[in-house]
C-alpha cells in the first residue's frame, strides 16, 4: 500500500505459497468490515486450495481467511471470479474447482450467507469476470452457457437465460 500524496510505501503483504505454488492474483474488492474497518478481500488459491481472505487496508493485517473449496483433482476445471461487493454489503465470490462451481455470498465477517450452485464449462485462468452486483439487489452470474439473476438477500434464483454460448470467465455487459 502506498500513500497517495508522497507515494511512500506504507506496508507490503507477501502472499504465502499455497499448495507449493503461487497462482494468478485476483483483483481485490474493498469493503467496510465490522467496527467500520476498511478492508479488502480477494480469492487466494494454489493447486488444490481456494480461500477467500480479508485484510485491513490500514496495515495489511489479516482479518479472516476461509476455505471456499478444496479440489481433489487439482486445477482441472478451475475458474475463479473476482470478489464484488453487493448493494447489501455482502461479498460475492465465484469459484469452480474439481468439477463443481458456486457463487457464494459472505457477510463482512466471512460467514457464508448463501450459496448458489452453477458449474463453469471450461477452465480459464486469466479472465476473471463472472458476476456483477446490480443496484436492484440482484446479482448476475454468467457462467457455462447461462445467465442467472439471483436475489442477493436470499440467494434465490429470479430468472435464467439458457443456452447463450460459453460465458465462463468472460465479462457480460
Amino acid at each position: 500500500a502506498y500513500d497517495l500524496h508522497s507515494l511512500e510505501e506504507l506496508w507490503r503483504y507477501e502472499p504465502r505459497i499455497v499448495d507449493g505454488t503461487l497462482r494468478h492474483a485476483r483483483p481485490p474488492a474493498w469493503f467496510r468490515a465490522e467496527g467500520g474497518i476498511e478492508a479488502y478481500v480477494s480469492v487466494v488459491y494454489g493447486i488444490n486450495t481456494y480461500d477467500l481472505e480479508a485484510r485491513r487496508i490500514s496495515d495489511g493485517g489479516r482479518l479472516w481467511r476461509i476455505n471456499l473449496v478444496r479440489s481433489s483433482i487439482g486445477q482441472t476445471g478451475v475458474l475463479t471470479g473476482t470478489s464484488v461487493l453487493a448493494q447489501s454489503g455482502r461479498i460475492m465470490s465465484y469459484v469452480n474447482a474439481g468439477g463443481s462451481g458456486a457463487l457464494r455470498a459472505h457477510e463482512v465477517d466471512g460467514e457464508v450467507a448463501w450459496t448458489f450452485d452453477a458449474n463453469a464449462s471450461e477452465q480459464v485462468f486469466r479472465e476473471y469476470a463472472t458476476h456483477a452486483a446490480g443496484r436492484s439487489g440482484t446479482v448476475y452470474l454468467a457462467i457455462g452457457s447461462n445467465v442467472y439473476a439471483i436475489d442477493e438477500r436470499e440467494g434465490e434464483l429470479l430468472w435464467t437465460l439458457e443456452d447463450h454460448g460459453g460465458f465462463s470467465g468472460r465479462c457480460v455487459t
